[in-house]
């Protein structure tokens, strides 16, 4: 598609009509959409880090909370498979969620599986998410803190409804979380599947991030939205509110959703500026691109 070359500035007032999304034809406005939402994801401070790993986490930490606890308190009278709809004493289920979660019963090298129905389940922190739907986690190791060092959440299906946002529902479809705490010193997570936000679809496919060090996040994979799929690569260096500052990315279009990369740019970031470059094709500015746009 013909894309509009030149300088380019980014008001509110486009977000507010296209959220994250792009034309109806692949052109610059998708390369900053692709931008946006790799950065948006791996931002503690955003929605989108969120509803892409946060929520869901929230729910993975308070089941494998109770499993420690329980194990690390129940002494030689520990089962090793918990039915959540008639649990042993010491464990207690939280309420809206049926199943069973199997584990070694070894605090110091604890595994975790867990094949679990959600209907009406909240968070424990807020109580304003509510999720129905079905989860499966496994876990193994553990850390001196009782985190699980390695984590893998499959989501066949999940619905987490909000009463304190300005979006409804998120829901998933054949998504997965793969959490990774053993490796870089900073926990690396790898998202891959569907969510959609209020009927907005988004995708990952292989998509990691982690900190390199306290500053520099490391992302990699693919990013989806409004039907384009881009690759993203690289380290950019971020402030102490996540956002990000300088560094460059590379963002590869994979034409029809396919592995085929048909066009390749890269973003250089200053302190407020994302400049585009498309190898042997438009260049571009996007100004105050942190404060112009927002997803969901």
């Amino acid at each position: 598609m013909k894309k509009t070359a030149g300088i380019i500035t980014v008001i509110g007032a486009l977000f507010m009509l296209n959220g994250c999304g792009g034309d109806s034809g692949m052109g610059n406005t998708d390369y900053e959409t692709a931008l946006y939402l790799a950065y948006s994801t791996t931002n503690i401070y955003d929605p989108m880090y969120e509803i892409a790993y946060g929520d869901i986490y929230l729910f993975i930490k308070d089941m494998t909370d109770r499993t420690t606890q329980y194990i690390l308190h129940c002494g030689t009278t520990c089962q090793n498979t918990i039915n959540l709809s008639t649990p042993p004493s010491g464990f207690v289920t939280p309420s809206g969620v049926t199943g069973v979660i199997s584990s070694n019963l070894d605090p110091t090298a604890l595994t975790v599986n867990a094949d679990l129905t959600l209907n009406g389940y909240k968070d424990t922190l807020s109580g304003k998410k509510s999720y129905s739907g079905t989860v499966r986690f496994k876990g193994n190791g553990i850390t001196s803190s009782y985190e699980i060092l390695k984590n893998e959440v499959t989501i066949p299906n999940l619905k987490i409804s909000y009463t304190d946002k300005n979006y409804k529902e998120a829901d998933y479809n054949t998504y997965s979380v793969a959490i990774d705490n053993s490796t870089t010193g900073f926990p690396k997570y790898t998202l891959t599947g569907n969510v959609s936000v209020d009927s907005r679809g988004y995708s990952y496919n292989g998509f990691s991030f982690y900190n390199s060090s306290s500053l520099v996040v490391t992302v990699s994979g693919d990013v989806t939205e409004d039907g384009f799929t881009f690759n993203v690569a690289g380290s950019p260096q971020a402030d102490a509110q996540s956002k990000w500052r300088t560094g460059s990315l590379t963002l590869s279009y994979k034409e029809d959703n396919s592995d085929t990369i048909t066009e390749t740019c890269t973003v250089t970031l200053d302190q407020t500026t994302a400049n585009f470059q498309i190898t042997d094709g438009d260049q571009w500015d996007w100004l105050n691109w942190l404060d112009s746009a927002r997803c969901p």
